[in-house]
């Protein structure tokens, strides 16, 4: 989604592009935050294990290699890291996407779908309407 933001924010000018990288990494810095609000608000009441046990592992390895991917000269040094980077990251949505049970989607009422239709329209239009304010 990043190179979404890139490529739209950067059609407008600089200033723009700055200011919507700035937004787009501090949504994405919320992540691990929000992820250890939700797990602590939704365990279950009989498990005694520490907060920090029940965050997934793969939120650490993202809560770790996110700044050593952005402060350091990585990339420039190991030139495969970017093309592998997309590869792993195309297996893990897949892997998301495989484990949806559509079944109990159903069983909810279709109400999750809906909600996500709502949402990508919302945010269609949004961006429809910003588009004409600021940019005409």
């Amino acid at each position: 989604m990043t190179g979404i933001v890139k490529l739209t924010a950067g059609s407008l000018g600089k200033d723009v592009l700055d200011n919507a990288m700035l937004i787009k990494m501090a949504r994405t810095s919320m992540l691990i935050p929000i992820l250890g609000f939700l797990i602590y608000f939704v365990h279950e009441k009989g498990d005694k294990r520490p907060i920090f046990l029940k965050i997934p592992w793969f939120a650490y390895g993202f809560f770790i290699m996110g700044p050593i991917a952005s402060y350091t000269p990585l990339n420039k040094l190991l030139p495969f890291l970017k093309p592998l980077s997309g590869f792993l990251w195309t297996i893990a949505l897949t892997s998301i996407g495989l484990t949806c049970d559509f079944r109990k989607l159903i069983d909810v009422g279709g109400m999750p779908l809906v909600l996500g239709l709502i949402l990508w329209l919302s945010s269609i239009l949004i961006f429809l309407g910003a588009n004409l304010i600021f940019c005409y």
